[in-house]
Protein backbone atom coordinates (compact mmCIF):
# COMPACT_ATOMS: atom_id res chain seq x y z
CA UNK A 1 0.00 0.00 0.00
CA UNK A 2 1.23 3.45 -0.87
CA UNK A 3 -0.21 6.50 0.83
CA UNK A 4 0.05 9.97 -0.69
CA UNK A 5 -1.23 13.39 0.35
CA UNK A 6 -1.26 12.46 4.04
CA UNK A 7 -0.82 16.09 5.06
CA UNK A 8 -3.95 17.16 3.16
CA UNK A 9 -6.27 15.24 5.53
CA UNK A 10 -7.56 13.48 2.39
CA UNK A 11 -4.93 10.80 1.87
CA UNK A 12 -4.99 8.59 -1.19
CA UNK A 13 -4.13 4.92 -0.95
CA UNK A 14 -2.74 2.75 -3.72
CA UNK A 15 -2.26 -0.99 -3.44
CA UNK A 16 0.42 -2.33 -5.76
CA UNK A 17 2.14 -5.65 -6.27
CA UNK A 18 5.88 -6.20 -6.69
CA UNK A 19 5.61 -5.33 -10.39
CA UNK A 20 4.16 -1.91 -9.45
CA UNK A 21 0.75 -2.87 -10.87
CA UNK A 22 -2.31 -1.36 -9.24
CA UNK A 23 -4.44 -3.87 -7.32
CA UNK A 24 -8.25 -3.58 -7.26
CA UNK A 25 -8.64 -2.51 -3.63
CA UNK A 26 -10.28 0.67 -2.45
CA UNK A 27 -13.46 2.54 -3.24
CA UNK A 28 -12.16 4.47 -6.23
CA UNK A 29 -9.22 2.38 -7.39
CA UNK A 30 -10.47 2.60 -11.00
CA UNK A 31 -9.95 6.36 -10.95
CA UNK A 32 -6.33 6.00 -9.92
CA UNK A 33 -3.34 5.18 -12.03
CA UNK A 34 -0.28 4.60 -9.90
CA UNK A 35 2.13 5.09 -12.79
CA UNK A 36 0.86 8.61 -13.50
CA UNK A 37 0.77 9.61 -9.84
CA UNK A 38 3.88 7.98 -8.49
CA UNK A 39 7.16 7.37 -10.17
CA UNK A 40 8.46 3.96 -9.18
CA UNK A 41 11.32 4.62 -6.75
CA UNK A 42 14.70 3.26 -7.80
CA UNK A 43 15.00 1.22 -4.63
CA UNK A 44 11.38 0.10 -4.36
CA UNK A 45 12.50 -3.55 -4.43
CA UNK A 46 14.36 -2.91 -1.16
CA UNK A 47 11.05 -1.88 0.42
CA UNK A 48 9.59 -5.29 -0.42
CA UNK A 49 12.78 -7.03 0.73
CA UNK A 50 12.74 -5.29 4.12
CA UNK A 51 9.00 -5.85 4.57
CA UNK A 52 9.42 -9.56 3.86
CA UNK A 53 12.28 -9.88 6.35
CA UNK A 54 10.47 -7.96 9.09
CA UNK A 55 7.20 -9.85 8.62
CA UNK A 56 8.74 -13.33 8.41
CA UNK A 57 8.17 -14.33 12.08
CA UNK A 58 4.47 -13.41 12.03
CA UNK A 59 1.43 -15.05 10.41
CA UNK A 60 0.01 -11.61 9.56
CA UNK A 61 1.44 -8.12 9.99
CA UNK A 62 1.45 -4.85 8.12
CA UNK A 63 4.94 -3.37 7.85
CA UNK A 64 5.03 0.42 7.60
CA UNK A 65 8.07 1.73 5.78
CA UNK A 66 8.56 5.28 4.59
CA UNK A 67 10.66 6.44 1.69
CA UNK A 68 11.96 9.99 2.01
CA UNK A 69 14.57 11.40 -0.36
CA UNK A 70 15.66 7.89 -1.27
CA UNK A 71 16.13 6.81 2.35
CA UNK A 72 13.98 4.02 3.77
CA UNK A 73 12.66 4.59 7.30
CA UNK A 74 10.92 2.03 9.51
CA UNK A 75 7.55 3.10 10.90
CA UNK A 76 5.88 0.24 12.74
CA UNK A 77 4.53 -3.28 12.63
CA UNK A 78 0.74 -3.34 12.80
CA UNK A 79 -1.03 -6.57 13.69
CA UNK A 80 -4.61 -5.33 13.24
CA UNK A 81 -4.66 -2.62 10.53
CA UNK A 82 -7.62 -0.27 10.96
CA UNK A 83 -8.77 -2.55 13.78
CA UNK A 84 -10.04 -4.84 11.01
CA UNK A 85 -12.79 -2.35 10.20
CA UNK A 86 -11.61 -0.61 7.02
CA UNK A 87 -14.71 -0.83 4.81
CA UNK A 88 -13.18 1.51 2.24
CA UNK A 89 -11.06 -1.33 0.87
CA UNK A 90 -14.14 -2.81 -0.79
CA UNK A 91 -15.57 -1.55 -4.08
CA UNK A 92 -18.09 -2.54 -6.74
CA UNK A 93 -15.92 -5.35 -8.08
CA UNK A 94 -14.21 -6.58 -4.92
CA UNK A 95 -16.62 -6.69 -2.00
CA UNK A 96 -14.73 -8.98 0.35
CA UNK A 97 -11.24 -7.55 0.70
CA UNK A 98 -11.21 -8.40 4.41
CA UNK A 99 -11.72 -12.06 3.51
CA UNK A 100 -9.06 -11.92 0.80
CA UNK A 101 -6.53 -10.52 3.27
CA UNK A 102 -7.77 -12.81 6.05
CA UNK A 103 -7.19 -15.89 3.92
CA UNK A 104 -3.47 -15.10 3.95
CA UNK A 105 -3.46 -15.76 7.70
CA UNK A 106 -2.60 -19.39 8.40
CA UNK A 107 -2.57 -20.47 12.03
CA UNK A 108 -1.05 -23.87 12.71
Amino acid sequence: MICTERESHHPKFYFVNKEWELLPYGIDYKNRNVSTVLEKPQNYQKLFEYAEKLSKPFPFVRVDLYLNNGIIHFGELTFIPSAGMDKELNNEEVKNVDMIFGNYLKLN
